[in-house]
């Protein structure tokens, strides 16, 4: 069911209505007197008759029903076609933002991977080298404790 907007009435409305204007107008300015007048100035009309009696009632009515419905049409056509463009763009919009979330959230998670890959890396590094100074300090502890008591005994 397609909802029809109170803009789009009062458009095809406002319309209709200057049609009807224009054409009343264009009836009584062809009857009019020739001679040019000046802002004010009343005007002697020779033949001012209703619309009507230059037109029959039906044509008028008809004339301006197709030119209300050929604007409606239009209008209806611009406001969809309007509305067609803002729902695209704000689907456009959403689609971005959660692209954009979802690939910050993959970086992170892979960054925080290989930092941590990195840093387990350095630290059992670390741990070797601080594993391998320990092992060789007792050594060197135990080495210069039986060469110590070796050289004791020696000299005895």
């Amino acid at each position: 069911m397609m909802m029809t907007s109170s803009k789009l009435i009062a458009g095809g409305a406002a319309s209709v209505l200057s049609l009807a204007m224009a054409a009343g107008g264009g009836l009584l300015g062809a009857e009019a007197s020739p001679t040019a007048s000046s802002p004010g100035q009343v005007l002697q009309v020779s033949d001012a008759r209703p619309m009507s009696a230059h037109f029959g009632a039906t044509t008028t009515a008809r004339s301006v029903a197709v030119h209300a419905r050929a604007h409606a049409a239009e209008q209806a056509r611009a406001h969809a076609a309007e509305r067609a463009r803002a729902h695209a763009a704000e689907q456009a919009r959403a689609h971005a933002a959660e692209q954009a979330r979802a690939h910050a959230a993959e970086q992170a998670r892979a960054h925080a991977a290989e930092q941590a890959r990195a840093h387990a890396a350095e630290q059992a590094r670390a741990h070797a080298a601080t594993h391998a100074r320990a092992q060789a300090a007792e050594q060197a502890r135990a080495h210069t404790a039986t060469h110590t008591a070796t050289h004791s005994m020696s000299h005895e």
